[in-house]
């Protein structure tokens, strides 16, 4: 028998909420892989309205300051088509 120890992923988002203030269209979030496996991750089913960057990705054990971006940028495209 062979068996093989992969070590275990920990995802640490560095916050609870995003919240857009009325002039931002953009936020950046802090992920990080605090365990001793490699996390894999992706963002499924995202809304027309938001973009986020990268979407999906690995990062290696004990890995941090990731940063994602969200943005909303999209939505204002969209109510310049609508009015």
């Amino acid at each position: 028998n062979i068996t093989a120890n992969l070590g275990t992923p920990q995802l640490n988002i560095y916050t609870n909420a995003i919240n857009f203030a009325s002039t931002e269209t953009s936020k950046t979030l802090t992920f990080s892989n605090y365990g001793s496996g490699i996390l894999s991750w992706e963002f499924n089913d995202i809304p027309a309205w938001l973009t986020i960057s990268p979407s999906s990705g690995m990062y290696n054990p004990y890995t941090s300051y990731n940063n994602i971006i969200f943005s909303t940028e999209k939505i204002i495209e969209m109510i310049y088509l609508f009015f």
